[in-house]
């Protein structure tokens, strides 16, 4: 059995089409839970009108606190043998996917296998189709954790697109609920930490639904000061594994994730606001740390040049050539 986990808050305009995408799956044996998250909309009760359509839907209403809350009380009420994330504004683009990834789970006794997605607007036209042309030669077989997250992940940390054996989410192992950001990122940190037999399956099976109002949309300096974080958690972690490859990719991550939450800030509407978030953030201590970082693990890539300069300089040379080169 597969347990399907759908977060809900506030999603009554996507809820069904993301019900339906799993209901026409041609694998039978699963358990859908929806989580309605404190939803101050409709969504709570259309959970309990789709249920009707199908017992193997379960529906579950709780007090809001957020989607990794969410999450993991779908985890802990899940049945399954493997477990999937699925975005309750998003949907699935195939009536296979579940028997597909299954299938590679089960035929490779995998702890984790991972398929591909695409970006689609609000209407479900399709936005950005990802070429995952260079991972192919890595398909259907048995991956270490530091080669699966190196070359499969690849920065990539969607928890959507994989199907899970629920076995290997333990006490220690959740979402961690005191984060508003960057969730998916934080968990596969600490998840490609243990020794796990990982599989890649190159079907593009995920529609991701790029929306104007989403939590990955709007703007909050929580969200930043998340993502900053992760430096941090990524350096912690590269003195606690101990394969070479996973260390190495933790301590490209810690530098780069300094520089990849800069290019965020210099974007409208932070801009306006970055005199305020440098300060509040404290950005000119952090690129001292990072820059320590870069040296000590000779980190250097062509972003070096931003973490030498000033935070104020780096995001005025970002806004720059967001205008005149990204966006012609």
């Amino acid at each position: 059995m597969i347990s399907i986990v759908v977060p809900v808050y506030n999603v009554e305009l996507y809820l069904e089409k993301c019900v339906e995408s799993v209901l026409e799956q041609d694998y039978s044996h699963w358990e859908l839970l929806l989580v309605d998250d404190g939803s101050t909309d409709a969504s709570g009760k259309l959970c309990d009108e789709l249920s009707i359509k199908d017992k193997r839907i379960k529906v579950f209403h709780k007090k809001n606190g957020g989607l990794s809350s969410a999450r993991n009380f779908g985890l802990d009420n899940a049945i399954g043998k493997y477990v999937i994330f699925l975005d309750s504004d998003d949907y699935w683009l195939t009536t296979a996917c579940l028997s597909r990834l299954s299938q590679a789970a089960e035929n490779f006794d995998a702890d984790v296998v991972r398929g591909e997605y695409k970006e689609v607007d609000e209407y479900g036209e399709d936005l950005l189709v990802k070429d995952f042309s260079k991972k192919i030669d890595k398909k259907l077989c048995v991956l270490s954790s530091s080669i699966f997250y190196k070359y499969i992940v690849d920065r990539e940390n969607f928890s959507v697109l994989f199907l899970f054996k629920r076995a290997i989410f333990d006490s220690t192992l959740k979402f961690d609920e005191s984060r508003c950001f960057e969730e998916d990122v934080e968990l596969n940190i600490r998840l490609f930490s243990k020794d796990l037999k990982c599989v890649y399956l190159p079907d593009i099976f995920y529609a991701y639904r790029k929306r104007r109002n989403s939590i990955v949309s709007s703007t909050n300096i929580n969200h930043l000061r998340d993502s900053f974080l992760l430096s941090d958690i990524f350096e912690k972690y590269s003195h606690i594994v101990n394969d070479s490859i996973l260390r190495q990719s933790y301590q490209e991550n810690a530098v780069l994730m300094y520089y990849w939450t800069l290019v965020t800030i210099a974007e409208d509407p932070y801009y306006q606001e970055r005199e305020k978030i440098i300060k509040q953030l404290e950005l000119s201590q952090r690129r001292k740390k990072i820059l320590s970082w870069a040296h000590k693990y000779r980190i250097i890539r062509k972003s070096y040049i931003f973490n030498v300069l000033s935070p104020n300089l780096s995001l005025f040379l970002f806004r720059i050539r967001n205008k005149y080169f990204l966006h012609v």
